[in-house]
């Protein structure tokens, strides 16, 4: 029989630390993540993955739409290597 991956290897690590950016977009997402641990923890807890997805999709949006779309450049280093470092 074929075994699940789950089912054979070690649990993984989802512990979070925060990185002490000093950007504020950083902050703002950081605090998004955050809030999305507690829920997913507390919701998974009681067993309502129901309750998990709509959270991880408004996270994602909020990720990509918002948080990427607004860093870009400085992502990509154009605002100079400190503020893309921070």
């Amino acid at each position: 029989t074929r075994q699940l991956a789950a089912e054979t290897e070690e649990p993984i690590d989802l512990s979070y630390s925060r990185t002490k950016s000093s950007n504020q977009m950083d902050v703002w997402i950081e605090s998004c993540l955050a809030s999305l641990i507690r829920s997913v923890r507390q919701e998974m807890g009681a067993n309502r993955l129901y309750a998990v997805v709509p959270r991880l999709l408004d996270f994602v949006d909020q990720l990509t739409n918002w948080y990427v779309r607004l860093n870009r450049p400085r992502l990509k280093g154009q605002l100079g290597h400190d503020d893309w470092r921070d």
